[in-house]
């Protein structure tokens, strides 16, 4: 890695930090983080552009000796920036408009169920835990997806922000300001995988939800948008991809297994509070 850093960008680091997926550098002026990559050049170039329009907090990308922010090695594609100061953070929800063009939510999610059952078919031999729950994860996204594609029929006007791909609990400063992670998206995204990360990571009470909602200041639509994000089992999912291609089966998927009643009366819970106001999809089977 040294090699890479210095070819690349000529700099020389003191120690190198493993730390969920990403290396940080201790070099004289500060710390750098280095990471595998998967946007485009194009798209990280569009984040930095709404970053800096918007004077937004973010680690500073840092470009190579090409000129590019993507460097390329070994079939894998890195990014190096220089990283903020690092602390604990809590995460607040402020959000900002961004115009984006219509996106059809319920068509992406109906096309990622079926690459998921392809990918069982293909690679779930002996997997039989894994097959009952997907079978299960598949309800609750389609519970999701006829939400959404409700609220898509209704032309549903809603914010947009940029949030990030996902949102992982606990959070600290160095992956939340990675401008890697971002993507412009409804602004309930964040609000619902942090929900979702921190119910089945940790504990998460209906109440700290409706503080968020109240901060945002949500509209009609968008509390409808943010149950059905709950409603899709992202967490099930990012498992699901990682599990079909080991050997043995994931203790992860059991622990949210073991959990997933709690969440089922969550929902429901989130539901009997603000069907009134906010006049929620009624999912019949999470009364039982």
């Amino acid at each position: 890695m040294r090699n890479i850093i210095w070819y690349y960008y000529q700099i020389r680091y003191e120690k190198a930090e493993e730390r969920n997926g990403v290396t940080l550098l201790q070099t004289e002026k500060g710390t750098l983080l280095f990471k595998e990559v998967y946007l485009s050049e194009e798209e990280i170039k569009k984040n930095i552009e709404v970053v800096q329009f918007y004077s937004l907090y973010s680690h500073q990308i840092l470009y190579n000796i090409e000129g590019k922010i993507i460097t390329s090695y070994q079939n894998k594609n890195y990014c190096l920036m220089a990283v903020l100061k690092e602390e604990q953070f809590f995460p607040s929800f402020a959000s900002f408009e961004v115009r984006l063009d219509e996106v059809k939510m319920g068509e992406l999610w109906s096309k990622k169920i079926d690459y998921y059952m392809q990918q069982l078919r293909e690679l779930g031999m002996h997997k039989e835990l894994l097959i009952n729950a997907f079978n299960y994860y598949v309800g609750m996204a389609e519970n999701a997806i006829a939400m959404v594609t409700r609220l898509e029929n209704q032309h549903a006007q809603v914010k947009y922000s940029l949030q990030h791909r996902r949102v992982s609990y606990p959070i600290d400063s160095i992956h939340y300001y990675d401008p890697t992670t971002y993507v412009i998206d409804a602004r309930v995204r964040d609000m619902a995988e942090y929900t979702k990360a921190k119910f089945f990571k940790d504990q998460l009470s209906l109440d700290e939800l409706m503080d968020n909602i109240q901060v945002l200041n949500l509209t009609t639509e968008e509390v409808k948008l943010l149950y059905a994000r709950l409603f899709y089992p992202t967490y099930f999912f990012d498992l699901f991809e990682d599990s079909i291609l080991t050997e043995e089966e994931s203790k992860e998927v059991i622990r949210i297994l073991e959990r997933q009643e709690d969440y089922e009366n969550f929902l429901y819970q989130f539901f009997l509070r603000l069907k009134s106001t906010f006049a929620l999809y009624e999912v019949e089977w999470i009364k039982k």
